[in-house]
């Protein structure tokens, strides 16, 4: 019995305790919530809200908070080709785009000076060194031979000039095509030639006084217009205009068949016709009326010239065809010793 006693009043003293201890937190969860009936789920809910913020009380005490996740920023959106080009082309309003501007078209000729010989100067050489000034990076050349050109334009060519009064005419040419031309005339005499023995340097002897022989060129013939000239291998044709058709089979044997009829209308339009036609400054002879002080030279070209040096006379007719048509094989353009050409239909056809 006595064994029991203490059992029983232990018991009793816990049953008190709960029942102390239900009441207190009845009376909690009254206090913080609004009255609601009495019911077990409300003391489980008080129980479990302590332990909810018991468990978050001890998370604070023993270690740190995990930090919020930060807030995303807004994406941007990457810059495109198109509105950088755009930020870049951008005027302001009202502005204008400058036009491209370009560089006129050179149409100025190259100057031309020659300083030496001068114009219808003697020459004492059958070489003759030409010189002058021209534009830098221009070329300048007489006929198929080009000069010597220096950096600062100075320019030189040597020729080869005949008997009598030589013409050239000598051509500038710029990196643009423009063209600047300027003819000289030049007079070479050859000397006479002259045989001399030399004196004996022995003073026991005596010797033949030194001789000089002289050779005399023959006379041209009296109507021979140029000096020097007209040998009487190719005389002069007998004078009168017969038109330009009459001489179609000769110019055949020297021009180019598609050149012959613009030929045939020169001939008509320089001389009527007539071999001994000469112009009324009489500078220009012939056919094709061929300048007096370049005939020499023109003849010998084509080895119209004799065992004495005398060239064909200039209105001998087929020889003034012939040099024509060298003195057009040498030209650029072709017809450009008879212009103007634009005149006679039949040239036009040919460009000239």
């Amino acid at each position: 019995m006595r064994d029991r006693i203490p059992f029983l009043f232990a018991a009793l003293l816990v049953a008190a305790l709960i029942g102390v201890v239900g009441v207190a937190a009845f009376s909690i969860n009254n206090a913080e919530e609004p009255p609601q009936e009495e019911s077990y789920s409300g003391v489980i809910s008080a129980r479990v809200a302590s332990a909810v913020l018991a468990v978050s009380v001890s998370t604070t005490a023993s270690e740190p908070l995990p930090p919020l996740p930060a807030e995303p920023e807004a994406p941007t959106e990457p810059e495109t080709t198109e509105s950088v080009e755009a930020a870049t082309t951008t005027q302001a309003p009202g502005a204008t785009s400058a036009p491209p501007t370009t560089s006129p078209a050179d149409i100025t000729a190259p100057p031309l000076v020659i300083t030496s010989p001068e114009d219808g100067a003697t020459v004492t050489g059958s070489v003759v060194e030409f010189r002058g000034t021209s534009e830098r990076e221009a070329t300048v050349a007489s006929g198929p031979f080009a000069a010597t050109m220096a950096e600062n334009g100075d320019w030189s060519i040597k020729l080869v000039v005949q008997s009598g009064y030589n013409s050239t005419v000598l051509t500038a040419t710029d990196l643009a095509g423009n063209e600047n031309s300027v003819r000289i005339v030049v007079f070479y005499e050859p000397p006479t030639p002259t045989t001399t023995k030399p004196p004996s340097t022995t003073t026991t002897h005596t010797h033949p006084a030194t001789t000089t022989t002289t050779t005399t060129p023959k006379p041209p013939p009296s109507n021979c217009p140029v000096s020097g000239s007209c040998s009487p291998q190719w005389p002069a044709d007998s004078a009168g205009a017969r038109g330009g058709e009459a001489w179609r089979s000769v110019v055949t044997q020297y021009w180019p068949a598609e050149r012959v009829q613009c030929v045939v209308d020169l001939i008509q339009r320089e001389s009527s016709g007539n071999p001994q036609a000469r112009s009324k400054t009489g500078a220009y002879l012939g056919l094709l009326q061929h300048s007096y002080w370049a005939w020499n030279s023109r003849a010998r070209a084509i080895d119209l010239v004799d065992g004495n040096g005398l060239t064909a006379h200039p209105y001998n007719g087929a020889a003034n065809i012939a040099a024509g048509a060298w003195l057009a094989n040498n030209s650029s353009p072709w017809w450009k010793p008879w212009p103007p050409t634009g005149s006679i239909p039949s040239c036009q056809a040919l460009g000239a």
